[in-house]
């Protein structure tokens, strides 16, 4: 029985050896993390190279679930405002060209309005010319059929 536990011993070392090995050539390979706050650095920084992903947010501690639940909301938050604020401004640049069209009927409209109103005012002030003719011819044959 001794030789087997003595057996069991030294398996149970090399196992842990061996576990300790494997541990180290593994984690060995992967840099230490870096934590950082991301308004000291470049974008760049931000990409994870496991994950494949340009952005990435890591919390670390189980004791701080609540502050990360906090951060998460923040993101949603920033995220969700920056969808309604591209919103916002495709709705808006829609309304300005909409107004500018309308504008610029409006515009044409008056020119129009303003080239038919010269053309009235031409015709008019012609017939009241021709009018003011034919009176003057009018009463110059009604004076001359007068003195005669």
């Amino acid at each position: 029985d001794k030789d087997k536990d003595k057996d069991k011993d030294k398996d149970r070392e090399r196992a842990q050896w061996v576990v300790k090995i494997l541990k180290t050539l593994a984690t060995q390979a992967m840099s230490e993390a870096a934590y950082f706050s991301t308004g000291q650095h470049e974008a760049a920084a931000f990409f994870h190279y496991g994950l494949s992903a340009p952005f990435y947010t890591h919390f670390t501690s189980p004791i701080r679930r609540y502050p990360d639940v906090v951060v998460h909301r923040q993101l949603l938050l920033l995220l969700q405002h920056e969808r309604d604020m591209r919103t916002y401004h495709r709705e808006t640049a829609k309304r300005d060209k909409q107004q500018q069209q309308l504008l610029r009927r409006q515009q044409e409209e008056q020119e129009e309005r303003v080239r038919k109103g010269e053309n009235l005012l031409t015709h008019t002030t012609a017939a009241a010319a021709s009018a003011s003719v034919s009176a003057s011819v009018s009463a110059a044959a009604s004076a001359a059929a007068s003195a005669a």
